[in-house]
């Protein structure tokens, strides 16, 4: 559980400084804490097309999506 907990909280640290909007933010989260559990579910895909669609404008969001990839 520590090690589980650290590094959820390591990633939305990083999340937190690359991300200023917040609804952004939280989709990021709850996608990679879809990753981390290995639970690709129909609704992880649909957050991604999401979240893909909202960042495609925004050059700095996908800088930050390329550093967490």
């Amino acid at each position: 559980m520590y090690k589980r907990s650290y590094n959820k909280n390591n990633q939305l640290i990083i999340l937190k400084v690359l991300n200023k909007n917040l609804l952004t933010f939280i989709k990021y989260k709850l996608f990679i804490m879809y990753a981390i559990n290995k639970k690709f579910y129909v609704i992880c895909i649909l957050h991604y097309v999401q979240l893909m669609y909202h960042l495609s404008h925004r050059w700095e969001y996908w800088k930050g999506y390329f550093v967490l990839k």
